[in-house]
């Protein structure tokens, strides 16, 4: 009944039908691509190393008391401590990240990472923050502020519900520092946040790749679906060379699937009701 509903089909159609027209992949197939979904979520958040790369979403276990949370505050302006602002960007289909250390409102030094084409912002801000966390422990620089514009990093970091291991190591390090996260509002004219925006943006036109993550879950479940290969609706593959042939295909198709059927059933359904309505 949902499939005919979708369509504004008569009761009369077949399901195999109503799923074409629909775009609607038959329940069984549907169940079969569930399944495989939730197994390759399952090795995602097991495995270090996925489809060759870096793994962003493989999840660390932890017991309830070990969980870490991290506060962060407001950035209201610039002062004389060591500042690091970071930030991602992606720009035709590439990405990158980066960061810039100011002291004293001086820019002293910066630093921009290519990522993979198939990574995402949010992955690109993670791998900023984290290098320039490492950063301030390489170059001794305790007291310092890390300051992003990605609100939705800093919650990862804040949220007790966290699971991801690079985002749990990012904690940890956090934790054993007196680093201080800060949130800076986007493009409202902050120096060294435009700064880092700008570095981002040049770290992603770079062409070669320094790191570079496999899909994550939400990336998989869109690969994934919403079909599998056993299922196949009405395309031809390329099958004709010429666009008329498609074009005579797709015609031919909708005359004798639907609009010749439909022709058949108004005929029968009026033939019907003149009859009964004679006698």
């Amino acid at each position: 009944m949902t499939l005919i509903a979708i369509t504004k089909c008569y009761t009369t159609v077949s399901n195999e039908a109503l799923q074409v027209l629909s775009g609607c992949a038959p329940l069984d197939l549907k169940i079969e691509l569930e399944i495989e979904f939730a197994k390759q979520i399952k090795i995602i958040k097991k495995e270090e190393i996925y489809e060759g790369f870096q793994n962003f979403d493989c999840e660390e276990l932890m017991k309830p008391w070990d969980t870490i949370s991290i506060g962060w505050i407001y950035f209201e302006s610039s002062g004389a401590d060591h500042e690091i602002y970071t930030d991602g960007s992606k720009i035709s289909n590439q990405a990158g990240a980066s960061y810039v250390h100011y002291y004293s409102g001086t820019e002293t030094d910066s630093c921009l990472i290519r990522l993979g084409n198939q990574n995402t912002v949010f992955m690109a801000e993670v791998m900023a923050i984290s290098r320039a966390i490492d950063y301030c422990i390489d170059k001794n620089i305790r007291n310092s502020k890390v300051i992003t514009d990605s609100r939705s990093t800093l919650m990862a970091i804040e949220s007790n519900e966290e699971k991801r291991r690079i985002i749990i190591e990012i904690k940890k390090k956090l934790k054993l520092t007196k680093i201080q996260l800060q949130w800076v509002r986007a493009h409202n004219g902050t120096v060294g946040n435009e700064g880092a925006d700008a570095l981002a943006k040049l770290a992603a036109s770079k062409e070669q790749i320094d790191t570079e993550f496999g899909p994550s879950k939400a990336q998989v479940s869109v690969m994934k679906g919403p079909f599998i290969e056993e299922f196949y609706q009405c395309v031809t593959y390329a099958f004709y060379t010429a666009q008329w042939q498609e074009q005579l295909y797709t015609t031919l198709t909708l005359i004798f699937m639907f609009l010749l059927p439909l022709l058949v059933l108004i005929t029968t359904y009026t033939a019907t009701f003149v009859t009964i309505a004679s006698k």
